[in-house]
């Protein structure tokens, strides 16, 4: 451009700023600078476009051979399907289920060909169909269990048994009975007697059977005998029963009580009473307790279950009626926050000695005299965890005084060896402290020294992150590069009345 132009477009460019009205030279000036603007706008966006569409096919070149590399292109087909089996959800716990193209593995078949392709083919990935009738259809769930195959089955039927599609929903699930493992009931039943009565004898299959809701649940009377659940009573595989959340004494549902070898229940202590004298084989028991439990100290043995192994109980003082000789493993959780919940626990062990393992103490009141006592009592312990209250410091610190060795001059240990002498587990989980240079030096007295077993893992579970000071990490962290597992975790608000076995 010449200098007379540089000049005009000079003056274009005071004109937009004073407003002043244009020449007609400086219009045709205008005229050309914008055509030319234009011009190179066209020309730029052009070039843009194509640097877009390299950009696009580079990135799809990228993505095609990054996948190569990428670990889970590489995993072989069973063992994907194995991963996507942990993404089923067979147990859903609210109450409202997302839908089930959502859900694995209907999510699943749908990111990939590959991934569909082994979604299609990998029926146990099809074995948890969840029976709910406001995010599901008959015709899905018909292909749902179309795809499962000859699998055993886990279905989970929840939601109103009133819904415009449950019938037909139940209807589906029904036909496959036969391949029902598990079976997870939460719905009320009572309009649908008639077509679960049919199940009778059908349920060959069946290894466990989880009630999980209210049936009868427009009526607070009890259920007449034509209203109760028989649909169970013929089932030879089932083995476990899990019943919560009901109306009826459990007692009252028709089931091979004789057969269970695992029963896990919420209700009164007559309640359980009553269902125990009938299941003489259970190997593992969990039972819970809406109220408090009250037997009086000396009260005669109603309940004996000469092969339970397990036991989680929710009221120690419901020990006082059970006879439990092979007894290994117990949880006492939320026992009597008044009382030494202990006593009951240490009468079983002197009336039945059961060669006892594990324990685990829930939210009680730790009475220092007895449980060193149970410990005397039961030198098979390998494992104790508790659950430290903000009350119990000085019980603690007592308990770590009494469980540390302390070596005599000959390098042998005192009498304090013969307290848990195979202790090898420790958790402490909570929101109560102790003290933690008596807590280093118990470890380090059962790692290092001798005449008893050698403590192996130890976890502390704290509502602080920063519970536990530096000094004593650093004995802990010493223990640790010599071989001692030790784990110090956050405590969760959600998960703090209940320690589990690790």
């Amino acid at each position: 451009m010449s200098s007379a132009a540089d000049a005009l477009s000079l003056q274009l460019e005071l004109l937009s700023i004073t407003q002043n009205p244009p020449l007609p030279s400086e219009v045709s000036l205008a005229r050309i600078i914008v055509s030319k603007a234009k011009e190179d706008l066209r020309n730029l966006k052009t070039k843009i476009a194509e640097l877009k569409l390299q950009e696009q096919r580079l990135q799809d070149h990228l993505d095609h051979h990054e996948r190569i590399i990428f670990s889970i292109n590489r995993l072989p087909t069973e063992l994907l399907s194995l991963i996507f089996l942990l993404a089923v959800p067979s147990l859903p716990l609210e109450h409202n289920p997302p839908p089930a193209t959502v859900q694995s593995p209907w999510l699943v078949s749908q990111v990939c060909k590959l991934w569909r392709e082994i979604a299609l083919t990998s029926q146990l990935l099809w074995a948890f169909p969840i029976v709910f009738p406001t995010t599901q259809s008959p015709s899905q769930l018909k292909l749902h269990l179309e795809r499962a195959g000859n699998t055993g089955l886990h279905p989970f039927l929840t939601g109103s048994s009133r819904g415009r599609y449950f019938p037909r929903l139940l209807g589906s699930v029904m036909e496959h009975s036969p391949q029902w493992v598990t079976l997870i009931l939460s719905f009320d039943w009572t309009p649908l007697q008639d077509r679960l009565a049919a199940l009778k004898g059908h349920v060959g299959r069946l290894k466990e059977l989880q009630i999980d809701g209210i049936w009868g649940e427009e009526s607070d009377a009890a259920l007449g005998e034509g209203q109760r659940l028989t649909a169970f009573a013929v089932a030879p595989q089932l083995r476990t029963v899990k019943i919560r959340n009901v109306c009826e004494p459990a007692v009252s549902l028709y089931l091979p009580w004789h057969q269970l070898t695992e029963y896990r229940a919420l209700g009164s202590a007559h309640e359980h009473l009553s269902v125990l004298k009938l299941c003489s084989n259970l190997v593992t028991l969990d039972l819970s307790f809406p109220t408090a439990v009250t037997i009086p100290q000396g009260s005669p043995v109603q309940a004996v279950l000469p092969h339970l192994v397990h036991l989680h109980i929710g009221d120690a003082e419901f020990l006082r009626v059970m006879c439990l000789p092979i007894l290994e493993e117990i949880i006492i959780q939320r026992t009597d926050p008044d009382g030494d919940a202990l006593l009951p626990l240490l009468d079983l062990i002197r009336l039945d000695r059961p060669l006892l393992r594990n324990i685990s103490l829930v939210h009680s009141v730790l009475v220092t005299p007895t449980l060193v006592t149970i410990l005397q009592e039961s030198p098979t312990i390998t494992a104790l965890r508790i659950h430290v209250r903000r009350g119990d410091t000085a019980a603690v610190d007592e308990l770590l005084r009494q469980l540390t060795l302390t070596p005599d001059v000959n390098h042998t240990s005192t009498a304090a060896a013969r307290l848990a002498p195979n202790l090898t587990t420790l958790e402490f989980n909570g929101r109560g402290t102790f003290d933690q240079a008596r807590f280093a030096s118990m470890l380090e007295s059962r790692w290092r020294g001798r005449g008893c077993a050698q403590i192996r893992r130890v976890v502390v579970r704290s509502t602080n992150k920063a519970a536990l000071t530096s000094k004593t990490m650093q004995r802990l962290r010493a223990l640790a590069r010599e071989g001692l597992h030790v784990s110090v975790k956050a405590f969760s608000f959600f998960t703090d009345d209940v320690i589990e076995p690790t």
